[in-house]
C-alpha cells in the first residue's frame, strides 16, 4: 500500500492551488461579511405591549417595509424581549427611513385594531472588532512560541518546525477556503482561525510523539525516515477521521441549532477542522522526515 508520503506532490499541489487562490480572492474581496462583522446600525422597533397575533404581524410587516425600501441594505434580524422588540442590524445608515418604517408600522397595527404602540430607535454600533483581533493575535502569537518552546524540549527540532509549519498553514488555509467559499464572516472567524491552527498543532505534536517512540523500537531501526513515517500514518489515519468527523459534528450542530450568525460559526468551524486535519496529516510527516533524513547524512 502507498503511504503518505507517496502522495506529497498532490499535497503540496493542492496547498498552494487553494492558498493562491483564497488568498487572491480574500485579497480582493476580503472576507464575505455580516452586518455584526463590522461598524453597523441597530434598529430597535419594538411594541409597547404583547396582544395576540401582535409579534407576527410585527415581524411581517418589518421584513415587508424593508424588502421594499431598502433592498440594497443587507441586515440580520434577532428578537428580544419575550417577543416584544426586534432588532434589525444594518451595514449600512438607514436613519431617512426610521420615521417611515414607525409610521408604516404603526398603520399595520391600526388597521389591525390592536392597541398599540410602535417604537423605532436607531443605533450607530461599534463592535470594536480591531481591538479583540489584536489581543487575539498577541495571545495566539504568545501561545504558538510557547508550542514551540514546548515541541523543540519534547519533541526535538525536527518535532518543533513540523508542528510550527502544521500550525502556520493550516490558519493560512483556513483564510484560503473562507476567501473561496465565501462563507459570511463574523465577529468568531478569527477565534476559528485559531481554532484551526491549535488543533493543527495538537495533531503535529501528537504525530511527531508517535514517531519518536517508533524510532526507539528496535524492530524499526532498519527503516528510513520516510518509511517510518509511511508506517505510522497509516496507524494514525483513524485518528484524523475521527478528530475531522468530531468537530464536523459540533460544526453542523452549532450550525442547525444555532441562530443568526452562529449558522455561519459553524460553517466556519467545519472548515476550522478540516484545514487542521489536512494540513497537519501531510504537513508533520513532510517537515519530519526533511529534518530527520537531512541530519542523518
Amino acid at each position: 500500500m502507498r503511504g503518505v508520503m507517496s502522495k506529497m506532490r498532490y499535497f503540496l499541489v493542492a496547498t498552494l492551488a487553494i492558498i493562491l487562490v483564497g488568498v487572491t480572492l480574500f485579497g480582493i474581496f476580503g472576507f464575505n461579511q455580516t452586518a455584526d462583522y463590522k461598524d453597523s446600525y441597530e434598529l430597535k422597533v419594538g411594541i409597547d405591549r404583547k396582544a395576540e397575533g401582535a409579534f407576527e404581524l410585527l415581524s411581517e410587516s418589518v421584513e415587508e417595509y424593508f424588502d421594499a425600501n431598502a433592498k440594497d441594505v443587507r441586515y440580520a434580524l434577532q428578537t428580544i424581549d419575550g417577543g416584544k422588540t426586534i432588532i434589525l442590524k444594518f451595514n449600512e445608515d438607514v436613519s431617512s427611513k426610521v420615521e417611515g418604517a414607525k409610521e408604516f408600522l404603526q398603520a399595520k397595527f391600526d388597521d389591525a385594531n390592536l392597541n398599540v404602540k410602535v417604537s423605532a430607535d436607531l443605533y450607530e454600533v461599534n463592535p470594536g472588532v480591531s481591538k479583540v483581533q489584536w489581543k487575539l493575535f498577541i495571545a495566539s502569537g504568545i501561545a504558538l512560541v510557547v508550542v514551540f518552546i514546548y515541541a523543540l524540549i519534547f519533541e526535538k527540532l525536527a518535532g518543533a518546525l513540523a508542528t510550527i509549519f502544521s500550525s502556520i498553514v493550516s490558519a493560512i488555509m483556513f483564510i484560503a477556503l473562507m476567501g473561496i467559499t465565501r462563507i459570511p464572516a463574523n465577529p468568531f472567524v478569527l477565534s476559528a482561525g485559531i481554532i484551526s491552527s491549535a488543533l493543527a498543532s495538537i495533531l503535529a505534536i501528537s504525530t511527531t510523539s508517535r514517531y519518536r517512540e517508533e524510532a526507539k523500537n528496535t524492530a524499526n531501526e532498519k527503516l528510513s525516515a520516510s518509511e517510518l513515517v509511511d508506517k505510522v500514518s497509516l496507524k494514525e489515519k483513524s485518528k484524523y477521521i475521527l478528530l475531522v468527523g468530531f468537530v464536523a459534528v459540533i460544526g453542523i450542530v452549532t450550525a442547525v441549532c444555532g441562530l443568526g450568525y452562529f449558522i455561519w460559526a459553524g460553517a466556519q468551524l467545519i472548515l476550522a477542522g478540516v484545514s487542521a486535519a489536512f494540513t497537519a496529516y501531510f504537513g508533520t510527516p513532510l517537515i519530519w522526515q526533511a529534518v530527520k533524513s537531512r541530519k542523518s547524512k
